[in-house]
């Protein structure tokens, strides 16, 4: 998933009968993920109208209309569409659909597959009739979300099923009749006390395995089973004719395959639902957007067991053609220029091509050398005193400023002045959050406000990095960084020119300069720290390859160093940062069959039950020590999708194939350990059990569970 990006690919004018969609969002759905991690068979794409293309449904407006077609430019849709996530699509005028009123764009997305898939499976094949009871598995997801209200509107009774205790809040709260645990092997005689020994009429079902068959087995007679899930049709698993005696009708349900085959049942379904959401009978599922660049994550984020409701992708937004970088030239006007990292910048500027030079600061003091160093370079250098958070003080410099310039646009500003004033939050007092905003934001507002008439060619605001992750005891300087980037976004909306700079700490100048102690203290939570000058030559290749940045970090990080002093870096959210690496030099340094050959198979074992551990926490986004290696893996929160990528994840670390797993037999990660250990071994140890093994190496007889017991205790302690 790390590999995935997006990539420019010319747009496609519409031809007759096709519209051209400004994408807002586009619906994620299981299909999408499994076919991204490549676990669908080729037989899956065929004859589907999204083909092997992820992504098959969005929301937006249209840009562009073909002859004979209905829609006009700047109407709300929402679409079937292959190859969905994009900025732009170009599709046929019938798989799109006006967006119902009330209805926001983005969420829109939400609803095509959804509803399509729950009204088509109720209404257009069950037949769904008032009274009736309808069985919901999997009832939490968009599909599930869209059948319950389907099945309320058409006067069903709801039983439904999942897998948390949070998911089965949830639809009690959104009006199911009975909620019950689709992890629990009783859930089956559970609703048969529910519906007096009847059963229910209908069975939605989305789950595979031993669940399905408990499912089928719930149905009344003439009951209606509606097949949703992929997996069973694609490993051929058999089932017993022995549940359908009664009368019942079993329907596999792909969507996919009815856009294309069947337009004209999924256009009745499709105008049932839009009567629906017009009539407020009908609302989205819950929704969680993520944009563009989160895209993995998003994926991810599905595959987890407390996932609820739809997942939409914001696309990414087209880059406009870059502009050429304009000349370092001209007049700059540096606040905070007299010392420290602004005098540098000063420098860089001089030399870079600046033909004249304002430096300003509250004190004004400069360092007469400096002076004599510009004079040496015939670069005029104007040094001001002036407090700029005071208005009357930033227009006097600008009055001065602008007649300097005779009518000449200013070459740049740069804002480098900063206070720092730190503290625990809870102590700062409103004078230290004054002066460290004022340094950062009065200052910025003051630059922002009197350099328009100026039209200055650059506008750089100084900020940190330490905007990026807080820092101990400079929440107001955090929050001063920050509000300086807002404003570079808010100016390059505007269409003016703006950068923020999130420097790293800087080792040769300003304040760490003769502070040893501060220095080394850096060091050893950053790194690397950065010299004035290599800093500055980042920034001129930023600035000439990459001009239309609203934002940049320079910023070389060590970021294991980082991580364990900064809590707020040990979260999912940066994970990324050093796990891939700490991963790579565990499976550089696991050789099973060294270890096999060592002798020592308790050893052995628990080596694997530690890969095993760590990629089912990984999978789970779980604490490794809250996995229990003898507990189901179903009882964890497997479903198959999440199971087959346990099985690619163990098989890239181990270099071993692992058999195709059953989640509905009981199978827990010490049985897979097991197996694994027992399918490594060489000649004739080969048919040996563990039991066999450890009685061996240790003397005496070993009993399996007591074993898993100890590798269980001994994964938790570490």
């Amino acid at each position: 998933l790390d590999g995935l990006s997006w990539t420019l690919a010319p747009r496609r004018a519409p031809g007759p009968g096709e519209v051209e969609i400004a994408v807002a969002a586009t619906g994620l759905n299981f299909r999408d993920v499994m076919l991204i991690e490549g676990l669908l068979p080729p037989e899956a794409m065929e004859g589907g109208f999204a083909g092997p293309h992820a992504g098959m449904e969005c929301a937006g407006h249209v840009l562009r209309v073909g002859a004979g077609v209905e829609f006009a430019p700047g109407d709300k849709v929402v679409a079937f569409v292959a190859d969905a996530f994009a900025s732009h699509v170009t599709v046929s005028a019938h798989t799109v659909m006006a967006l119902p009123p009330g209805v926001e764009a983005t969420l829109a997305a939400a609803m095509p597959v959804a509803f399509l898939t729950a009204d088509h499976a109720l209404n257009g094949l069950a037949r769904l009739q008032a009274g009736e009871w309808v069985m919901l598995t999997g009832a939490a997801g968009g599909v599930g979300q869209a059948a319950m209200q389907i099945a309320r509107q058409a006067g069903a009774r709801s039983i439904a099923l999942a897998g948390t205790a949070a998911k089965r809040r949830f639809l009690q709260a959104m009006g199911a009749e009975h909620v019950l645990d689709s992890r629990d092997a009783d859930f089956a005689d559970q609703l048969m006390r529910l519906t007096d020994g009847r059963g229910v009429d209908v069975v939605l079902n989305a789950v595979s395995g031993l669940p399905m068959e408990r499912a089928l087995a719930c149905l009344a007679p003439f009951g209606r089973f509606l097949e949703l899930g992929k997996r069973d049709f694609f490993a051929n698993s058999m089932l017993g004719m022995r549940p359908l005696r009664n009368n019942i009708a079993y329907f596999a349900i792909d969507v996919d395959q009815l856009v294309k085959h069947r337009p004209d049942l999924a256009k009745q379904a499709l105008s049932r639902v839009v009567s629906g959401f017009g009539d407020r009978k009908l609302h989205l599922p819950t929704v969680d957007v993520f944009e563009a660049p989160r895209i993995a994550e998003a994926i991810r984020q599905m595959k987890r067991p407390n996932h609820m409701g739809k997942i939409l992708i914001r696309p990414p937004e087209v880059p406009a053609v870059r502009t050429a970088a304009r000349p370092i030239g001209g007049t700059w006007l540096v606040v905070g220029g007299t010392r420290g990292f602004g005098l540098e910048t000063a420098r860089w500027l001089a030399r870079a091509g600046a033909s004249a030079l304002w430096l300003v600061s509250r004190s004004g003091g400069i360092d007469p050398s400096v002076l004599a160093e510009f004079a040496a370079q015939g670069i005029p250098v104007t040094v001001r005193a002036a407090d700029l958070t005071r208005p009357e003080a930033a227009e006097t410099l600008f009055h001065d400023l602008t007649a300097s310039l005779a009518g000449q646009p200013l070459g740049g500003v740069v804002h480098a002045a900063m206070v720092l004033a730190d503290g625990l939050f809870s102590h700062v007092s409103d004078a230290q959050l004054s002066a460290v905003l004022g340094a950062k934001l009065t200052i910025a507002e003051q630059l922002d406000r009197l350099s328009g008439p100026l039209s200055p060619q650059h506008f750089w605001l100084y900020t940190s990095a330490a905007g990026r992750f807080g820092n101990r005891g400079q929440a107001a300087y955090v929050a001063g960084n920050l509000g300086l980037e807002a404003m570079a976004r808010a100016r390059r909306r505007a269409g003016l020119p703006a950068m923020a700079i999130a420097w790293g700490p800087i080792a040769d100048v300003g304040t760490l300069v003769g502070q040893t102690a501060l220095r080394k203290a850096i060091e050893a939570r950053f790194g690397q720290l950065l010299t004035a000058r290599a800093a500055l030559d980042a920034l001129q290749q930023v600035v000439e390859r990459d001009p239309d940045r609203a934002t940049i970090t320079i910023a070389p990080m060590d970021w294991h160093l980082l991580r364990k002093d900064h809590a707020t870096l040990a979260g999912p959210l940066t994970e990324e940062l050093d796990l891939r690496a700490e991963q790579e030099q565990r499976q550089a340094a696991f050789d099973l069959a060294a270890l096999l050959a060592s002798g020592d198979p308790v050893g052995a074992h628990a080596a694997v039950l530690d890969v095993l551990v760590d990629v089912a926490a990984d999978i789970m986004r779980a604490v490794v020590a809250d996995i229990d290696v003898r507990r189901p893996l179903v009882d964890l929160g497997f479903d198959s999708l999440m199971g087959m990528s346990f099985k690619i994840a163990v098989e890239e670390r181990l270099g071993v194939a692992l058999p195709v797993m059953a989640m509905g037999d009981g199978l827990t990660l010490a049985d897979i350990a097991t197996q694994l250990v027992a399918a490594g071994r060489d000649g004739a140890a080969q048919h040996d059990t563990i039991d066999e093994m450890a009685a061996r190496h240790l003397g005496r007889s070993v009993d399996t569970d007591d074993l898993s017991d100890r590798v269980r205790r001994k994964v938790a302690a570490e």
